[in-house]
């Protein structure tokens, strides 16, 4: 995917394939802060630390795992997979 935009394979795409790559950017970016945020807690957590620390290191993880098994990768296939297969037919109905 990210090759494709870097090379600028945009055109044709429509607002539905669009709106699910925003979807995916801004839940790897989110997923992206929560891990960091739970390796600068895990660093400097330790044997005394309080339980402030534990809980957000827990909730900044579990955040991560929950980006990770979210659906919208799976939206991102179906939509350009849909409009490959929208593109393909109108090219061959044009044969």
């Amino acid at each position: 995917m990210i090759s494709l935009i870097a090379d600028h394979h945009l055109e044709g795409w429509n607002a539905d394939v669009r709106d699910v790559l925003r979807r995916l950017a801004s839940t790897v970016l989110q997923a992206t802060q929560n891990h960091v945020t739970a390796v600068t807690i895990a660093r400097t957590s330790g044997p005394g630390s309080e339980t402030v620390d534990d809980e957000a290191f827990l909730e900044a993880t579990w955040q991560v795992v929950q980006a990770k098994i979210d659906a919208t990768p799976w939206r991102v296939r179906r939509a350009v997979w849909s409009r490959v297969r929208a593109r393909c037919a109108l090219t061959d109905a044009g044969q």
